[in-house]
């Protein structure tokens, strides 16, 4: 008897809450940035080279698994006559769904 009685405590407790999937938050603390040593770099301020380019999308990929917003890209002088590339970026936003049905605001969770 007594599981019953916190069970439908907590049920009670957590129907007088609801959730629609957005949280707010401070948007300079959603940035992410990441950084690779363009070696061949020396040339000036052009694009980074394919091999370079490919190692920040990879390393963008394994935490911004829904894609993400280039929101800058600097390159800084390195040792060796290579360069620092840097990416902030920001990811795209996560949502519940189902079977590819979006349940944000449906589900309070």
């Amino acid at each position: 008897m007594t599981r019953w009685v916190w069970l439908a405590s907590a049920l009670a407790l957590t129907s007088c809450g609801t959730f629609t999937g957005q949280v707010q938050g401070d948007p300079n603390r959603e940035q992410l940035g990441f950084s690779a040593h363009d070696p061949a770099g020396a040339a000036g301020d052009g694009a980074p080279a394919p091999a370079v380019d490919q190692k920040l999308d990879w390393k963008m990929s394994q935490i911004c698994t829904r894609g993400a917003v280039t929101l800058s890209e600097t390159r800084e002088p390195a040792e060796n006559d290579g360069r620092l590339v840097d990416r902030t970026v920001r990811c795209q936003p996560y949502g519940f769904s189902v079977l590819g049905i979006p349940l944000a605001g449906v589900v309070p969770f």
